[in-house]
């Protein structure tokens, strides 16, 4: 670790099940630009951004507390962000327990101090990178459920082969 801390984000991960699901209707793209590795593949619920030892650890402690429910989503179209030139997969309608779950991380990232994105929450799981034309996606169909059971910290670390997202810790939803 350096003494920048760490690069740091919370999320929903996937079991290789799903993985192997998402990557079914990722490979589609495999020509439009840079597919996100299968084992990368997660919803970002808020990015932390470079976190100190004694932060990450604070973050840790109150996600322990956090008593939120499980929920099924449904993923039913895909998206295109022409700013970051990404690829998208996401819910029609986000689950009231995502959403849910989201503003209390929002809270717990506030008491601590961490700085995050002011923009308004748009749950997806980033398909493909570095798509550079805007590609024609609205005949394209998918349909991925998935029951979120847990939420994550994960890390995000620059290796020599790409960038890679390593699970820290991860905290039950209820109902699981």
């Amino acid at each position: 670790m350096t003494n920048q801390g760490k690069r740091l984000f919370l999320a929903l991960g996937f079991n290789r099940k799903i993985q192997r699901q998402i990557s079914q209707y990722q490979n589609q793209f495999a020509t439009w630009g840079s597919l996100v590795s299968t084992t990368n593949l997660h919803q970002t619920l808020a990015f932390l951004g470079q976190l100190g030892e004694e932060q990450e650890q604070q973050l840790r402690l109150w996600c322990r507390q956090i008593s939120a429910a499980g929920f099924k989503q449904t993923c039913d179209h895909f998206g295109y962000w022409r700013k970051p030139q990404i690829i998208y997969l996401a819910p029609g309608v986000p689950p009231p327990q995502l959403l849910s779950l989201v503003t209390s991380l929002h809270q717990i990232t506030d008491a601590l101090g961490i700085e995050r994105e002011q923009r308004p929450y748009q749950p997806h799981i980033t398909l493909c990178r570095k798509v550079r034309q805007p590609p024609e996606l609205a005949d394209l169909a998918v349909d991925i459920s998935f029951h979120a059971d847990h939420f994550a910290l994960f890390q995000s670390r620059s290796e020599a082969t790409g960038v890679r997202y390593i699970e820290l810790e991860r905290w039950p939803l209820l109902g699981n």
